[in-house]
């Protein structure tokens, strides 16, 4: 599912193509929330819902809908609709609705907007993201696999495959020592495929990596970094420790880090550097 940024929300507010076609309802309620809750603003999702979200954070705290969003209704019956990720709906087992609170009293929806609408923290964040340095690392690692496989198949294509281990021991060795092949093609691939083993088993590796998530507070450069242990695994478990630095106290390593990172394009991964993963969120390679 494709992420979608606040960012995109402010830049394409003006030229939405759904802007003018939504429901009447559905546009008093986006008014009531930006008129209620200080500094959110929405804009529409698609025909019958809105983004809602604050201009500073990087992901939208939920959407807002007006329609009918059940399922098999025998009548049609229009509802004020909350969508969240702290909203759990017993009445629907998974898909959009589970994460909903409908309600045809706009009253009663405004105040499940205010209780269930929240931006991301910092730990949030991170594990939002998470699958951006995850797939990059992945690809790396499987790029490397494909060089190392390549090169195996043409070296070491045989029917006794359990011989191999030993026999790519005794040529290493013999590469170290300084052997004169008589073929010199066979040292040429044989130096790039220890090369990309020896490249493979360090992108195997655990990857750790810091989630630097920037912003500005009170005319200041301010930095939460969270700690991301081992981001290939999927089952990724963060802490909840968030630490925070300003301009004058971000260590220099990672300022170094983020300043290669901040010239990239958001989702493009750099080898032992890390991944610019939204306009303002970095994992650092650790």
């Amino acid at each position: 599912m494709k992420i979608m940024y606040v960012s995109e929300l402010i830049k394409n507010h003006d030229d939405n193509e759904y802007r003018g076609r939504q429901p009447h309802g559905l546009c008093i309620f986006c008014h009531d929330l930006e008129d209620t809750i200080r500094g959110v603003r929405t804009t529409p999702r698609d025909a019958r819902t809105s983004w809602v979200y604050m201009p500073h954070d990087v992901l939208p705290m939920g959407w807002v809908g007006f329609g009918d969003f059940r399922y098999s209704a025998s009548e049609n019956i229009d509802s004020y609709v909350v969508h969240s990720r702290f909203i759990e709906n017993a009445k629907y087992n998974g898909g959009e609705q589970s994460r909903m609170k409908m309600s045809t009293d706009r009253t009663v929806a405004l105040r499940n907007a205010k209780k269930f609408l929240r931006s991301y923290s910092p730990v949030e964040l991170t594990k939002a993201l998470s699958r951006i340095p995850k797939e990059a690392a992945r690809d790396v690692e499987q790029g490397a696999r494909t060089e190392q496989t390549d090169l195996y198949r043409k070296l070491f294509s045989t029917r006794h495959r359990q011989e191999l281990p030993a026999v790519a021991n005794e040529l290493r060795t013999l590469l170290e020592t300084g052997h004169t092949f008589m073929d010199k093609s066979v040292e040429t691939d044989l130096r790039a495929y220890f090369a990309a083993a020896d490249e493979h088993e360090a992108k195997k590796q655990d990857l750790d990596m810091y989630c630097v998530i920037a912003s500005e507070r009170m005319g200041k450069q301010v930095f939460e970094v969270v700690e991301a242990n081992n981001i290939k695994d999927w089952n990724l478990k963060i802490p909840d420790e968030v630490v925070r630095y300003d301009d004058t106290t971000l260590p220099e390593e990672l300022a170094g880090r983020m300043a290669v990172l901040s010239i990239c394009a958001v989702e493009q991964y750099v080898p032992d550097v890390g991944v610019r993963a939204a306009e303002n969120v970095f994992y650092v390679a650790r």
